[in-house]
């Protein structure tokens, strides 16, 4: 998405900032917090609105099939819309549903006014009738019958798709597989990685507690706080000085599992933006050597900046294919593979990715991780420690992924984790060296997590 030009730059209404993200969002492609944060910067809202636009964006990427199937009932079968006027209906039926705060009348007039304005006269009429029927009916809906067909019904309730709702009921049940749909349409928790090479978790929380931020410990690691309030983390007293990084709890477990000790020589494989690049050197206390590697150059800079902000000199950036990684960085102590996934663990932080995801990116994916496994044992010293990691909550991409490099690596053992976790969280360990965090469990992020040596 490319950032809009200064003569655009004016007030406006959430709602008004919120129609744009989504229409850039499902129109464009663009990934929906990429989208939402150039559109906010776009726009002089005030604190309060920019509030009202992110719950909108959200949460009508969290809720879209199920606004679609409310919207539906008052259309004529077969009745095609434009993407305007069907975002512009899931902004209305979103407030009428789910935003209490928001008086059903204003939640009527306030999206037929931006109908008007944005697609006419004869739309805003449709609109108003459909938006109006809806506010009389909203809290007697005639929802999808559960036992005619569970998988449709329970796809329409908790707005996940079909395939997806297929898989966790077959794997979980139906009540587990409920509690992560329900968990899936929540807020995710904003976790913050004290930057101990700066500061403590004690200080860090004193220092937001003087800004009225209220934050607490996590159970889970040590490292984190969580932050309460649901605030911008690039706007809390110190982020800039780079006291702290923003980070699931689950994902800052990754680097603990390696254990990384001071002047040992370390791997990220799939280093992104290099979050766990940064974590891994943190936990070194400055000695020794990380080496960030990626495919991609533009991700290696983020790397760079990132461990500028937090004062790190001990990263090294190498561009490289995470499937050859011994011909870029020779034989070292520890690779962490955080490989490339589905993300579907991530679908509460990042709510449009249930609507871009298909089951055959599972498998193309599962491919690829035991491609990048293979190229990571290489480079792996014997007695050195390999860490496999995913966001994803699909056992093609975890166990099955693990079980098969276990096969083809009898070298290598899995190893227990609970010496490198805190108590709480070795009790994610389901078998020795083997971890599934989940966001109905653990409050985190879906991660998988195995801990593997080369004897």
């Amino acid at each position: 998405m490319t950032e809009l030009p200064a003569a655009r730059r004016r007030p406006a209404s959430a709602r008004a900032v919120a129609l744009e993200c989504l229409l850039a969002v499902e129109g464009k492609g663009s990934y929906l917090n990429q989208a939402l944060s150039q559109t906010l910067r776009a726009y002089a809202l005030e604190r309060r609105d920019r509030d009202l636009a992110t719950e909108l964006c959200y949460g009508v990427e969290r809720r879209r099939l199920t606004l679609d199937w409310a919207v539906d009932l008052y259309l004529a079968r077969g009745r095609r819309l434009s993407l305007p006027v069907r975002t512009l209906l899931r902004l209305g039926a979103y407030q009428l549903l789910f935003l209490d705060r928001v008086p059903p009348y204003a939640a009527v007039d306030e999206t037929v006014a931006l109908t008007r304005r944005k697609a006419g006269e004869g739309a805003a009429k449709l609109v108003n009738a459909v938006l109006r029927r809806l506010a009389a009916d909203r809290t007697d809906l005639p929802w999808p019958d559960e036992a005619t067909d569970t998988v449709r019904a329970l796809s329409v309730r908790y707005s996940h798709p079909q395939w997806l709702v297929e898989r966790w009921l077959s794997r979980f049940g139906y009540d587990e597989a409920v509690a992560l749909m329900t968990a899936n349409n929540g807020e995710a928790p904003l976790g913050i990685r004290v930057n101990r090479l700066r500061s403590t978790p004690p200080a860090v929380q004193a220092l937001l507690a003087s800004a009225g931020v209220t934050a607490e410990p996590s159970e889970l690691c040590d490292d984190f706080l969580l932050v309460q309030g649901g605030s911008d983390p690039g706007q809390l007293p110190g982020f800039r000085d780079g006291l702290f990084t923003p980070q699931d709890v689950a994902s800052g477990l990754v680097a603990k599992a390696v254990a990384p000790v001071p002047g040992a020589h370390v791997v990220d494989a799939c280093a992104g933006a290099g979050t766990k690049s940064c974590h891994l050197a943190e936990l070194m206390a400055g000695e020794g050597q990380v080496t960030a590697c990626d495919l991609y150059d533009h991700k290696l800079r983020l790397v760079a900046l990132a461990a500028q902000r937090l004062g790190i000199d001990t990263i090294r950036t190498v561009l490289c294919d995470a499937r050859r990684l011994s011909e870029g960085v020779g034989e070292v102590d520890a690779v962490l593979v955080d490989a490339p996934c589905t993300g579907l663990g991530t679908i509460r932080r990042r709510p449009d990715l249930r609507w871009r995801r298909q089951p055959e990116d599972i498998h193309e994916l599962s491919r690829l991780q035991k491609e990048i496994l293979a190229g990571a044992a290489l480079a792996v010293r014997p007695g050195g420690v390999l860490v496999y990691s995913t966001c994803t909550t699909e056992p093609e991409e975890n166990e099955q992924v693990v079980s098969w490099f276990l096969h083809e690596w009898p070298s290598f053992r899995l190893e227990e984790l609970r010496h490198y976790w805190p108590e709480r969280a070795a009790l994610a360990q389901v078998v020795p060296g083997v971890a599934h965090f989940w966001p109905h469990k653990h409050g985190t992020d879906g991660f998988f997590v195995a801990r593997m040596r080369r004897v």
